[in-house]
């Protein structure tokens, strides 16, 4: 999929690709365990939320991430 397609696919045609698509779509958020020594617990997830959260934003245009948060 070009870049042009990528920018002009709507939500609506997101359920449509899935079909074409085999690909699993995970995201995997990491947490430093030296950290917690450092930090209380609740505090070191948050920051994966945030990190989890900001890479889904970063790239809320591409159609992979589409198909993540819509299907």
């Amino acid at each position: 999929m070009s870049t042009d397609e990528t920018t002009n696919l709507s939500v609506s045609d997101v359920g449509e690709r899935k079909a074409e698509d085999e690909d699993v779509v995970v995201q995997y958020v990491v947490l430093r365990r030296d950290l917690i020594d450092k930090w209380p617990l609740g505090s070191v997830v948050t920051q994966g939320c945030h990190a989890s959260v900001a890479a889904i934003w970063q790239h809320k245009d591409d159609s992979s991430t589409l198909r993540y948060c819509y299907t």
